[in-house]
């Protein structure tokens, strides 16, 4: 008996116990024949197909000695463990409770995607209730439908000196560019970009977040220092040697540019990962209106394609993108809530969609919502019914999405080490606190401040900016990004729809040509019909004036002749029958004499 045989019996009986104390506190509308058969029920959904994952991975990992059922472990110790505290875990009561609401709900005849298994939802299988889905207690404050977006009022808000940026809530904020396109480019690259920038160099990101407290200690401590030197001691001044901290200033300078290029791997890590995002959103879009079986499920692959990139959105950043969202706010998360709800609605159009109610309670639960549409795409593939490569091919593109989302959790998840982000701090401080001691003996009282700030900014900028890019899905565009998939998915849905429309009406065209043409010939074929009749017309007169004349005279002749041989074939008869009288009258004359 196999392991899963195994397993199976001795988790029957605990289904069997489940379904009567199910059946008898609830009066679900299922037979007790139906509760028992549980297990064929489920042949098709994840746990059996766990099962037997766990027993192939027991039989590779284990090798038996004998008839005796100690496993002795093999090559993959680790595997087999893990193997069978999975199937020590599946072998428990709680496994019927687990399963029994997947075969309740397909008794529903559910057609959406497995929700997620919890009590809510148990309950819910158990009473025959769909779940509903949980309403927003406030409208959407930020969101603006697609449908009513223009120039003048959309979801971004603009910085008013830059228009290509967002605007800055805060001045800790960093700057947050859009996509570039050609006219960005243009200004990018302007030969006056230079006096432009210096125009903008307090109203600048790195500048903010530097005055205060960073600029304004530095400023502070030269204050102090030229004060010192001029009104207390101005016989011994207080001040270091330049040179030695020219040494440490080129020191710090390369521990900036380290830190700037580590930041920007990141940063560009993530860029790489949302255009791969959008390149598998794309390609699983223009598979699924080649290869599912039915509009309707390759309209609802279409709605959770375009969902994926949103749910990313909101999972990678807090806020959604909605920078003008404050933390601060006691109601915080039910607002970003509606947001998100107002985002999945804009999507789906339909508040009832099952897809639509599972993705939005599971994000109101703090639920994972990329593994939860991911699910539901591979549901939709699971129940494809065509030649299994393209099926393949589709769960190839979805596990694609899902690599990228790892990759995106490890960025947001692991800093740069929190030990050498400190430890540059710290030098960093003393660096920068310790630059006026250094310039006071060459730029004297006057000139120490300026000289200490300028520098400062110079090299703690760069700092700065590092440590800003670290976490690349604050910066970069990400709600641009998925309403840039979104219109991917519309149009790949747009010229497939537009596509078949021309072949309908190609097809269409070519039936009315084919009637055409056979109207055509079946005109010319009565017009050649009616032709030849009216040239055998006269043809057919003369031969029947010829046929009369030869009739007339063929029934003369016959006549005679008919005529002729009736007349000698009435004679040869009145002759025969005379010459029988005779003979008749000569045979009684005989019978008389003899008499």
């Amino acid at each position: 008996m196999s392991f899963s045989a195994r397993l199976y019996s001795k988790v029957r009986p605990l289904a069997s116990t489940a379904s009567a104390a199910t059946a008898t506190a609830s009066a679900p509308s299922l037979s007790a024949v139906s509760i028992d058969n549980w297990a064929s029920a489920t042949r098709s959904n994840f746990y059996a197909a766990q099962l037997k994952r766990n027993d192939a991975l027991r039989r590779r990992s284990f090798s038996f000695v004998g008839s005796s059922s100690r496993p002795t472990f093999g090559g993959g110790g680790r595997a087999s463990a893990s193997s069978l505290l999975i199937s020590e875990q599946l072998a428990t009561p709680d496994l019927a409770a687990r399963v029994a609401p997947l075969h309740l709900q397909q008794h529903r005849n559910y057609s959406a995607a497995p929700e997620v298994i919890n009590d809510e939802n148990v309950e819910a299988a158990k009473s025959g209730e769909v779940p509903s889905v949980v309403r927003p207690a406030f409208p959407p404050k930020h969101y603006v439908p697609r449908s009513e977006r223009s120039e003048t009022n959309t979801v971004f808000e603009f910085d008013p000196l830059y228009k290509d940026r967002l605007v800055k809530t805060s001045r800790a904020c960093p700057t947050r560019e859009l996509n570039y396109g050609p006219k960005q480019w243009l200004r990018h690259k302007d030969p006056w970009r230079r006096v432009r920038h210096i125009g903008s160099l307090f109203n600048s990101s790195p500048f903010r977040r530097l005055a205060l407290p960073d600029l304004a200690v530095t400023a502070s401590v030269g204050a102090a220092l030229s004060y010192y030197n001029v009104f207390v001691s101005p016989d011994i001044p207080l001040g270091m040697d330049g040179s030695a901290m020219a040494g440490a200033t080129t020191a710090i300078g390369l521990l900036a540019a380290f830190r700037l290029n580590a930041s920007y791997g990141r940063w560009d890590e993530a860029r790489k990962f949302w255009g791969e995002i959008n390149n598998s959103t794309r390609d699983l879009a223009g598979n699924a209106v080649m290869w599912l079986d039915s509009d309707k499920r390759k309209t609802r692959m279409l709605k959770v394609a375009k969902a994926f990139p949103f749910g990313m959105l909101f999972h990678l950043n807090e806020s959604g993108a909605h920078l003008r969202l404050s933390r601060k706010d006691p109601r915080y998360h039910e607002r970003k809530y509606s947001e998100f709800y107002a985002e999945m609605n804009d999507i789906f159009q339909d508040e009832t969609d099952p897809d639509f109610v599972q993705i939005c309670n599971t994000f109101y639960h703090g639920g994972h919502v990329p593994l939860c549409v991911s699910a539901i795409m591979r549901s939709i593939i699971a129940v494809n019914d065509t030649d299994p490569i393209y099926n393949r091919e589709m769960d190839e593109q979805v596990q694609r999405l899902v690599g990228q989302l790892g990759m995106c959790e490890r960025l947001l998840r692991t800093p740069i080490p929190t030990c050498f982000t400190r430890h540059t701090s710290r030098l960093f401080f003393f660096w920068s606190n310790l630059l006026p001691f250094a310039m006071y003996s060459s730029l004297g009282p006057l000139g120490t401040i300026p000289g200490s700030l300028l520098v400062s900014y110079a090299v703690l900028g760069i700092e700065d900016i590092g440590v800003q890019l670290e976490e690349p899905f604050n910066i970069l565009p990400l709600r641009q990004y998925s309403d840039v998939m979104f219109d991917a998915v519309n149009s790949i849905e747009g010229s497939y729809l537009e596509t078949n429309r021309r072949m309908a009406a190609a097809m269409l065209e070519a039936q009315a040509q084919v009637q055409r043409k056979e109207a055509e010939q079946e005109e010319a074929h009565a017009a050649k019909v009616a032709l030849k009749v009216v040239e055998e017309e006269p043809v057919k007169e003369s031969l029947k004036q010829v046929n009369g004349t030869n009739g007339a005279r063929v029934n003369g002749t016959n006549g005679a002749r008919n005529g002729k041989v009736r007349n000698g074939q009435n004679g040869y008869a009145k002759k025969r029958t005379e010459i029988g009288n005779d003979a008749l009258f000569g045979q009684m004359a005989m019978l008389g004499n003899q008499r």
